[in-house]
């Protein structure tokens, strides 16, 4: 797997990452992933309030649509880590992305293959708003 860096406009970014457990069954999904869609990664998108670092960034899954590993719909993630009460300003972005690596493979999280791209436009989408 490729790095993907960050990419960055005003107050959010977007990167890629790859890095999960190789011996789970989101690592499969990842190598199948890469097979049948051309596409080495899951494409986080991370938005920073004024505050941050005080506060956590905002993550969601934008591609590929996922099931488990606590991703709600519309890619939203669920993780202590993200909500004030879990949030540590000394975090970098670079452990953030790890854990949340980390937590889809506890949360049995898994690629959703043939998912429709409406589910994927709408993550896409859905911070525009």
């Amino acid at each position: 797997c490729r790095t993907h860096p960050f990419v960055r406009h005003d107050e959010y970014f977007m990167c890629g990452f790859c890095r999960v457990d190789p011996d789970s069954e989101l690592s499969k999904d990842m190598k199948k992933l890469k097979e049948v869609e051309s596409m080495d990664h899951i494409l986080l998108h991370l938005l920073f309030e004024d505050s941050f670092p005080y506060t956590p960034p905002f993550v969601r899954v934008v591609k590929p649509h996922m099931s488990n590993g606590y991703v709600l719909a519309g890619g939203a993630i669920c993780m202590e880590l993200l909500t004030p009460k879990g949030w540590s300003s000394a975090y970098t972005i670079e452990a953030v992305i790890l854990q949340i690596g980390a937590t889809f493979v506890k949360g049995k999280g898994r690629i959703v293959f043939g998912a429709s791209s409406k589910v994927s436009s709408e993550a896409w989408w859905a911070w525009w708003a």
